[in-house]
This record gives C-alpha cells, structure tokens and sequence, in this order.
C-alpha cells in the first residue's frame, strides 16, 4: 500500500528540520544527512525536493505565508498607519513570534550559496506574484493596478534587503528593517546622481 503523501505543514516541519541542520552545518551538508534529519529516505527526500537546495522552499514559503498574513492582519487593525510602517511592522512581527535558533547561520547559508540561493529568489519572487492582491486591497486599488504590483514589489525589495543587511552586518531585525524602512521611504530611485 502506497504512503500517503506528506501535507504542506508537514512539508514545512521537515523544511524547517532541514534548515536547522544547514545552519549548524553549512550548504556542504550531504543529501543523506539532510534525508536523515527530515526523518526520510534519500529516495523519498528527493522525491519531494528535486534537489538539496530545494529542501528549504516549504520553509521559505511559509515564512512568506506569515509575512503574508501578517500585512492583511495588521492593515485590518491599522486604520491609517502608513504602509511602510505597516509592513515594516508585519516583518518584525514575523520574526518575533516565530523565532528561528540560528537565524543568521541559516540565512548566511542560503545567501552565499548559489543553489539555495535561487530557491529564495524564486520565492521571492512568489512572494511578490502572492502580495499583490494583498497590496491591492491596502491601498484600495483594483487587483490589477500598477500602483498594487509595484507596491508589492517594493514590499519584496524592502523583506530581501532587510535579509541580506542582516546577513552582511550581523544586525538585528528591529534595527535593520527601520533602517531599510527608511531608505524605502526617501524613494531611492528619484535620487540624482
């Protein structure tokens, strides 16, 4: 009899096993080791996760879910907070109610590794593809509005370089997404040069 398939949340739990094993270790971790902390065979870990690297998109993904939900919870609340606050709260929330052991080890990892590389950007790029509805009702515009896509990809722009100034400085997420916030809100690209 075939085994039942393994659920998104359970998906997600092997992902975040999998994650605590790459900061410990590092992106050179074997696929039998990775197999093994996600409580699998190799054959069976490769049938969910086409590669090593792709172990860590349900973990991704999840994360991106929360943030996520996080906007649509906090613009249902806010009632005139401006956006940037909006979402640079929402991304501070996240990281304070599911806090990871090893947040900078396993960021580090995933950033200076080219093929866990490419699974965060491409799902970043679902982040993005995901808020848009959601930015689209922040701002009381139609799902299809420019203003709405746009919105979404600097809410995507503002989590990614909020991540990589965590992993090149070292600092803390309540410091560094103000920081970033900020820079977002003086419109880097209306600078002249």
């Amino acid at each position: 009899m075939a085994r039942r398939p393994l659920s998104d949340a359970e998906l997600a739990r092997v992902s975040e096993r999998c994650a605590l094993l790459l900061a410990r270790e590092g992106t050179d971790v074997s696929a039998a080791d990775l197999a093994a902390t996600a409580g699998m065979s190799e054959r069976t870990f490769f049938r969910y996760f086409p590669t090593k690297a792709d172990c860590m998109r349900p973990f991704l993904a999840q994360g991106h879910q929360r943030f996520t939900e996080e906007i649509e919870a906090l613009a249902a609340d806010g009632g005139g907070t401006p956006v940037g606050e909006l979402v640079r709260n929402a991304f501070i929330n996240v990281f304070d109610r599911h806090p990871f052991p090893d947040t900078g080890g396993f960021l580090t990892a995933l950033l200076e590794n080219v093929h866990y590389r490419r699974v965060w950007l491409e799902i970043n790029y679902d982040l993005q593809v995901g808020l848009e509805p959601v930015m689209a009702r922040v701002l009381g515009e139609t799902n299809d509005s420019l203003r709405a896509r746009a919105a979404a990809a600097g809410v995507t722009a503002f989590a990614a370089t909020t991540i990589m100034e965590m992993v090149r400085t070292g600092g803390s997420v309540h410091d560094l997404a103000h920081a970033v916030q900020r820079k977002f809100s003086e419109d880097p690209l209306a600078v002249e040069h």
